[in-house]
């Protein structure tokens, strides 16, 4: 961000450098980001309301990914679980087992 402001001063246009700044990060985000600053001054709305609309759906979504891990999470300590359950329940029965053999 820092390095975009830098280049806007020395007199680069605007969108060329978002257009940067988004190249040189690689995170969709900010490449969305930058592309709605750039299209909120193209248009001539107001920045402020189009970034908390962006904020917003930006939390919803970071919000949605936590809840798909953490539904992920039970069925994935299920198989850590059973690896664990499974010598202690059959071991038993298994000396049991060898026992009456001999």
């Amino acid at each position: 961000m820092l390095l975009c402001h830098a280049e806007v001063l020395a007199g680069r246009d605007r969108p060329g450098a978002l257009r940067d700044m988004a190249a040189r990060t690689g995170v969709p985000e900010v490449a969305a980001f930058a592309h709605l600053i750039f299209q909120s001054m193209a248009c001539g709305t107001a920045i402020s309301g189009a970034t908390i609309v962006y904020a917003k759906e930006m939390r919803e979504a970071r919000e949605m990914k936590a809840v798909e891990k953490a539904n992920k999470l039970p069925v994935q300590m299920s198989g850590g679980m059973a690896t664990l359950m499974l010598p202690a329940l059959l071991g038993p029965t298994v000396i049991r087992y060898m026992a009456m053999g001999s």
